[in-house]
């Protein structure tokens, strides 16, 4: 999603509980996985799959764009009109992290990516003034501390749990042209894999 400073345009709380609660989704069947049975491979496979069957019908038909404006339009941003829907980012960057991190990683990644860029969009935007680019470091801050609490909570090692909150927070204020969808947690997921090999 990445965090926006506009005190001009409401937030949209519809799209930031959506990719909230997807990810709530995943980390229970990332957490709750055993004996080599993934249901979260699976899930994000599925979910990757309707998303882009829905977005060839969405620039292909007008059937399908009508279908998506009806009943997704909601929850899209201004720059979804004219491209690719970032729900598509966010299901393939989880099932990439799914299918090459450890497990510590993925539900670190998860972290990052369901809690922490939303919370750097709401303190952001709501009470971001020290801003690079079009974010703020008030948001990213915000984001390595609710990072940091929760993953001490959910991984093994506090070095762990510190090295992807940082990488999250840090790669989230970066003013990349890559998405954050993707950016987040394939780094702060690679940044917990890196943590967990060396500590």
């Amino acid at each position: 999603m990445g965090q926006r400073i506009d005190h001009k345009r409401p937030l949209n709380f519809f799209r930031i509980l959506w990719h909230f609660c997807v990810g709530i989704i995943v980390f229970i069947l990332v957490y709750f996985s055993k004996n080599g049975f993934r249901p979260d491979i699976w899930f994000l496979s599925l979910s990757s799959a309707v998303i882009f069957l829905i977005e060839i019908l969405r620039f292909k038909t007008e059937k399908g764009k009508r279908f998506f404006w009806k009943y997704f339009g909601f929850l899209a941003s201004d720059k979804e009109a004219n491209g690719v829907n970032t729900s598509l980012y966010y299901t393939i960057s989880l099932l990439i992290c799914s299918l090459i991190y450890l497990r510590e990683a993925v539900l670190g990644a998860i972290v990052c990516l369901a809690l922490g860029d939303p919370v750097a969009i709401i303190i952001g935007t709501k009470f971001g003034r020290i801003r690079i680019k079009k974010k703020s470091v008030e948001g990213a801050l915000a984001n390595f501390v609710i990072c940091l609490i929760v993953l001490t909570i959910v991984l093994p090692s506090v070095k762990m749990a510190f090295a992807g909150a940082l990488a999250g927070a840090f790669i989230e204020i970066m003013p990349l042209p890559a998405d954050d969808n993707i950016t987040i947690p394939l780094f702060s997921g690679g940044a917990i894999s890196i943590a967990a090999a060396f500590f």
